[in-house]
């Protein structure tokens, strides 16, 4: 994803559905989806967005004669693992205060990241129905529970732009702990691994 906003989610038969994680610039889309015959979840996009794409049938390819980047790519892929098992930890143990607020932050944080947040505010295009999917409450749930953020003065909300006054204080309502999110660079026996892989960047046809 080079610009944009998109979701990744599953759907009961039923039509009730789970936001698995937020698609962000700088993100993986479906990568090891097409390590199976079919995908394993749905992405759909909530604003305009920019990608680059590239062939599925090229992966291996790239594996081959690419360690370094390959090594990174999975490194990118663990990343993403721990964000959705954060998620399923919220979803399952942490109140509905706490995993709004946990969200909230993880968010500002990746958006941080890549230049889209400024003194604490951001912009967020998703409905309240598409975080009540995320957060699994209801939508009548999850206006009570921003309300109660702004109640208390941790959080601004006018219209889809999101203000955190005290990103301290709302991490710790939320219980947030930044250290799966990997923010800073990957761990030093990988980078160690990265140097040590042979150099075959010799351009792809």
């Amino acid at each position: 994803m080079r610009d944009g906003w998109a979701i990744r989610h599953k759907a009961l038969p039923d039509g009730r559905r789970q936001v698995v994680n937020f698609v962000l610039p700088g993100d993986i889309i479906g990568f090891y989806c097409n390590l199976f015959e079919t995908a394993d979840h749905g992405v759909t996009t909530l604003t305009s967005v920019e990608v680059a794409s590239f062939a599925p049938d090229r992966i291996f390819e790239l594996f081959k004669r690419f360690p370094r980047l390959a090594a990174a790519l999975a490194w990118s892929g663990a990343k993403e693992e721990a964000i959705i098992a954060e998620r399923l930890l919220s979803v399952g143990r942490r109140t509905a205060l706490e995993r709004t607020a946990h969200l909230i932050v993880e968010l500002l944080k990746r958006l941080s990241l890549v230049g889209l947040a400024d003194g604490g505010r951001f912009i967020l295009p998703v409905t309240q129905e598409i975080l009540a999917d995320a957060l699994g409450l209801s939508i009548v749930h999850i206006n009570r529970t921003l309300r109660r953020l702004r109640d208390i003065g941790l959080i601004e909300v006018a219209g889809q732009q999101i203000t955190v006054n005290d990103d301290k204080q709302l991490s710790s309502v939320g219980q947030f702990d930044e250290l799966y999110l990997h923010l800073i660079r990957a761990p030093k026996r990988l980078e160690h691994a990265l140097d040590q892989a042979p150099d075959r960047s010799r351009a792809m046809p």
